[in-house]
């Protein structure tokens, strides 16, 4: 977007080819150094747009978002003289930005970024943040304004290319290309969750392949050697079950105001003790904890686990973002949020016929708030159910190496994989 946009739309979004900008992890020196590529990028993206059916409006009001979206990110805080987390003066012109490309109000942002107020037998008490505080509400607020963003292009581009509602169901095809199995010299909440994924379809791939084809076998009287596989079943059990699965204990301790991610550790080293698929870190004041998966063994940090599950958004961001002069930023905030974490726009009309398979239910706003690993644990429950109805086709990638390096074939490593 910086290297395609002419000078005339970068003034437009205010934004300044020459800053800075927290959320590009490349920086600048990317921008520069790839103009010519990012801006024939740039070009290819808007024509699609074009041809999907996206219109200009449509096109400046996302635009104008995730400028608003890396304005805020520069969006810095201090301590005043009474220790209470303020917009600093080199972030008060970011933060002018992008509140006037949301089109809300830059005081009522700084009121929501710096403190809350609770009523409590008529007093209003007031909590100011400390600028770490004021910075998880910055970065809250504006991954839920990218996320939704995101989830209203992929609503817009389903409503554009659906088929007019034809008498006879269609037949459907579909593609599930996931990342594979992830293992980082730090791993942390969203590689357990990729790796949770890998597990349950390696589950559904050993299902498919070698119980339900060797049942074949014996019902056709094919005379074969049993092969045998590793049954996956018992660590997806550590994973997903109830009351005692890794992602219902973390649930549990995201409810405790006062859990932190090491009482998370402490916990699922008192659950998983016995466990031979959970290997708890030698040092009692370790945050990590080890998981043998299938494909090998990763040691997660538990690091940011508990705030990233909470997914929460400051106080008041909601209802502030629904009252946007923006028309896409107030339909992205007014629609609601389904148990799989995808957005439901709301007066959405449907076009196509039911799909098979359950619907994600919404969310009422009188419901525990769902963390975010109950959203994925739902989603890939919802994936799983449509799977099973429907006629499996693998196309598997094995990676010879963990080192992403060339002509380096690691017999074990490929095998465990198998």
């Amino acid at each position: 977007m910086l290297a395609g946009l002419t000078p005339e739309q970068l003034d437009k979004y205010q934004l300044d080819i020459n800053a800075n900008y927290r959320y590009l992890t490349n920086g600048l020196n990317k921008v520069k150094s790839s103009s010519p590529r990012l801006k024939s990028e740039f070009e290819d993206v808007i024509n699609a747009m074009d041809v999907v059916g996206f219109t200009e409006q449509d096109q400046d009001n996302m635009l104008s978002v995730l400028s608003a979206v890396l304005n805020l990110g520069n969006v810095n805080f201090e301590l005043n003289s009474d220790d209470a987390a303020t917009v600093s003066n080199t972030g008060t012109s970011a933060l002018k930005q992008a509140a006037t490309l949301l089109g809300i109000d830059a005081l009522e942002v700084v009121d929501c970024f710096t403190f809350n107020e609770t009523v409590t037998r008529g007093e209003v008490i007031r909590r100011n943040y400390t600028a770490h505080q004021a910075e998880d509400a910055r970065n809250a607020t504006t991954k839920a304004i990218y996320g939704r963003m995101f989830g209203w292009i992929v609503n817009k581009i389903n409503q554009l290319l659906a088929p007019e509602i034809l008498e006879k169901e269609m037949g459907e095809i579909g593609i599930l290309d996931i990342f594979g199995f992830e293992h980082f010299e730090k791993n942390s909440f969203e590689q357990a969750c990729i790796n949770l994924a890998n597990e349950q379809l390696q589950f559904f791939f050993n299902k498919h392949i070698f119980t339900m084809e060797q049942e074949e076998y014996k019902k056709e009287g094919i005379d074969w050697n049993e092969i045998k596989f590793v049954d996956n079943l018992p660590l997806l059990h550590m994973f997903v079950g109830k009351p005692v699965g890794l992602l219902s204990l973390l649930d549990e301790e995201s409810f405790f105001p006062k859990a932190t991610d090491h009482t998370f550790v402490e916990k699922l080293n008192k659950a998983f003790e016995k466990n031979t698929y959970y290997l708890k870190a030698s040092n009692t004041t370790s945050n990590n904890f080890t998981i043998a998966h299938y494909a090998g063994k990763v040691t997660y940090t538990s690091d940011g686990f508990l705030e990233k599950n909470r997914d929460t958004l400051p106080p008041g961001i909601n209802e502030m973002l629904q009252r946007s002069s923006n028309s896409l930023v107030s339909l992205i905030f007014k629609g609601t949020i389904t148990r799989t974490g995808t957005l439901a726009l709301q007066g959405r009309s449907r076009k196509s016929n039911t799909k098979k398979g359950r619907k994600a239910p919404v969310i009422s706003a009188a419901k525990r708030k769902v963390t975010l690993g109950g959203q994925f644990k739902t989603s890939l429950q919802i994936l799983m159910e449509r799977m099973t109805h429907s006629t499996p086709h693998f196309i598997r990638c094995i990676k010879p190496n963990n080192n992403k390096a060339a002509a380096s074939f690691e017999d074990n490593y490929v095998s465990s994989q198998v």
